[in-house]
Formats: C-alpha cells, sequence, structure tokens
C-alpha cells in the first residue's frame, strides 16, 4: 500500500509540473515577458565592399527586425526601417555603431565597412609627419594586407594626376611632395585647399573590389594661419575615427586626441571625407 501511495504521488506531482509548464508556455506566446532579446547583427563585423562601386551591394541584419535604426558616425548609408547598409553607398575605412530600437527593445552592434581612410589632423611638413599612412579597417596601426601585391593605389591616377603624392603601393601620401607639385599653386597661397578621390583594390577579403575614398587637404603657413572654419571643421570630427571601443564606456577614440570623447550634440557629426592639414 506504501508503494501505491508514492507512486500516486509522483504521478500527481507530474500532473502539477506540466500544468506549470503549459501555462509559462501561454505566457510566451501572449508576450507578457518571456520573448527572447533581440540581438541586432550582420553577418559578420568587418564587410568588404564587392564588385565595382557603380553596383548595388546591400547587407541585412541577420534577423530583420522593423523598427528605428541610426548608426555613428555619420557615413554609413543605412535604411533607417531596415537596417540595410548599401555598402558601396557608404564611407568606407570607418568603424560604425549601428543602433535599433522598436520603443521596447534597445540594442546596438560594431560593424566596419572595409577600406582604408586617413586620420583627421594637422600635419608639418619636413617633419615626421609629412608622410601619412592609412588606417586599414578603423584599425590603428595595423599594417595593409599584402601590401605590394595585388592591392592597387590611386587606380586611374586621379590623386597624382591633381598633384596629391600617394605612393602607388602603400597609399602613404608625401605631404611636402604633394606642397611640391604645385597642388596648392607654383607658389603654395596661404589657406588653398583642394579636395581629390582616391580610386583602390585591397588585396583582402573585398576580392579586390573597387573603393573609392575623398580626402579634402588644406595648405597654410602657419598653425597661426589657420582658420576658425578650418579649427570647427576637424573639431566636428571628434570621435568619426573609431579605432576601438574596448575601453571601458565604449566610447569613440579621436584618431589625432589622445584620450576618450563623449558623443554629443555638437561633437563628432561630421560626415567625413577625412580633412588633412598641412602646414610649412
Amino acid at each position: 500500500m506504501t508503494v501505491k501511495r508514492t507512486a500516486s504521488g509522483l504521478y500527481l506531482l507530474c500532473i502539477v509540473a506540466c500544468w506549470i509548464l503549459l501555462n509559462a508556455c501561454n505566457k510566451n506566446s501572449g508576450s507578457t515577458g518571456y520573448e527572447v532579446v533581440y540581438r541586432l547583427s550582420y553577418a559578420d563585423s568587418v564587410l568588404y565592399p564587392l564588385g565595382e562601386t557603380s553596383e548595388l551591394q546591400v547587407i541585412s541584419p541577420v534577423l530583420p527586425k522593423t523598427g528605428t535604426y541610426s548608426s555613428f558616425p555619420d557615413g554609413l548609408d543605412i535604411n533607417s526601417s531596415t537596417g540595410a547598409i548599401n555598402i558601396h553607398g557608404s564611407e568606407t575605412g570607418i568603424k560604425y555603431r549601428v543602433y535599433f530600437t522598436d520603443g521596447s527593445i534597445k540594442d546596438s552592434t560594431l560593424i566596419t565597412i572595409g577600406g582604408i581612410n586617413y586620420l583627421d589632423g594637422v600635419y608639418k611638413m619636413n617633419a615626421a609627419d609629412s608622410i601619412i599612412s592609412p588606417v586599414y579597417n578603423a584599425v590603428i596601426g595595423s599594417s595593409l594586407p599584402n601590401a605590394g601585391s595585388g592591392s592597387v593605389f590611386d587606380e586611374g591616377g586621379g590623386c597624382n594626376g591633381d598633384g596629391c603624392a600617394v605612393n602607388l603601393n602603400d597609399a602613404k601620401i608625401n605631404l611636402a611632395q604633394t606642397v611640391r607639385n604645385g597642388t596648392f599653386g607654383s607658389t603654395p597661397s596661404n589657406g588653398s585647399s583642394k579636395e581629390v578621390t582616391l580610386k583602390f583594390r585591397i588585396n583582402d577579403n573585398s576580392k579586390k573590389g573597387g573603393n573609392k575614398l575623398k580626402i579634402k587637404i588644406f595648405y597654410f603657413k602657419t598653425l597661426a594661419d589657420i582658420t576658425t572654419q578650418v579649427w570647427d571643421l576637424l573639431n566636428g570630427r571628434n570621435g568619426t575615427v573609431i579605432n576601438s571601443f574596448s575601453n571601458s564606456n565604449n566610447t569613440p577614440i579621436q584618431g589625432n586626441t589622445g584620450g576618450n570623447i563623449v558623443v554629443n550634440s555638437a561633437s563628432g557629426k561630421g560626415r567625413r571625407p577625412p580633412c588633412v592639414v598641412i602646414i610649412n
């Protein structure tokens, strides 16, 4: 008899457990707090431009979800309703934080549009920084893969043809030679500027896909000659070159600024191209 009562008790316990599980499932289907949290992500952390720049290459989130998408810094061509990214329409060589919200759920993720870029800043001729190096895949100090082996920089000669001295093997820019080439006139005019377009192909996961980057170059005789407008332009780029988000408060790091920069309405909203200021 004791055995029967024990078996009966276990049977009753199983019935109660099943009822609890069924009730939990009903709550889940009724969206009362048991839903799986949405995580925003894309196919990879680095999205490489493939094919030609004239081709449409769109990459959507792994789990599409209707809501509002935005990004920092400016320059990412993203659909604000679907999160789909137009790769060839975006500024390449930049790391972006993409944000999502639907009113109740909020999430963000980091993605990099593969390519090269340059750090905004003031560079002095005839000094160590007379030659500036490209930043590859938004990681400062990283080396170009297969440099001099299959990669092409200044395809079509647009930069060098306009006087901007770009090395065809590693994309380094010789600023002193750029001035000597007459980019700002035979006698450089104080306060003059030039915008050039660098077309390139990198022998990496992009499979030598077409890529391009505009570069804005200014010339001033001295640091004191730099206009307020140009200083404002530089300051407006604070945080737009993101080296990494490894620091504790996830704030972006400006390429030529030591320390973290907190994103706010007055900082970091200027869309690139990179702004290079040369002084004598």
